[in-house]
């Protein structure tokens, strides 16, 4: 199915044994023809049972599309030149976590990802939308802020402090959170 005006396109796969969908016993490697005409470049989402869905990895190759699941279900395929490209990091200084909610393709609900200290991921956003982080403070630990990233090189003061910031996309953008230990009592 397309979706109009979108430059994304939905799979349901599945697997039937004796008329009853089954699930894979851990990843499974699924191969699909390009379902996009003219993509050079793809991003696949897996929608789960509670409408969030999880970017996947793949590769797109001599016009085949292959990825790996650990369950079938709905999955979406989109052009990535289609979105701006955020990149969110979490410094790697001191233990922190990262909630990333980021609405999905087709306006139904959100990709939610969570990244930890040292950790980095590409998010591709439609142009004009806005993605919400959440910091959520390890014991001892306390939240820095979010600093911008320009040329590989951050920014020495954070536009914001909040704990949960909303973030308006713009092309290329770089955020960064960072924690610091918390010295209280010692």
């Amino acid at each position: 199915a397309a979706f109009e005006e979108s430059d994304v396109v939905a799979f349901d796969i599945s697997v039937l044994l004796k008329g009853l969908k089954v699930q894979p016993d851990g990843k499974v490697k699924v191969s699909v023809p390009a379902p996009i005409e003219g993509v050079k470049e793809y991003v696949v989402f897996h929608v789960k049972d509670n409408n969030e869905t999880e970017q996947l990895d793949c590769v797109f190759k001599d016009g085949v599309l292959t990825f790996e699941t650990t369950s079938f279900s709905m999955f979406l395929f989109g052009d990535a030149e289609f979105g701006e490209k955020v990149t969110i990091k979490v410094a790697s200084e001191c233990d922190g976590w990262v909630q990333v909610n980021i609405p999905s393709m087709i306006g139904i609900g959100y990709r939610r990802y969570y990244l930890k200290n040292g950790e980095q991921q590409d998010f591709y956003v439609k142009k004009g939308r806005t993605i919400n982080l959440i910091a959520d403070l390890v014991e001892d630990y306390t939240f820095g802020g979010w600093f911008k990233q320009v040329d590989d090189v951050t920014e020495a003061k954070p536009f914001s402090n909040n704990l949960n910031e909303e973030i308006f996309v713009e092309e290329g953008q770089t955020i960064v959170a960072k924690f610091y230990g918390d010295l209280n009592g010692v």
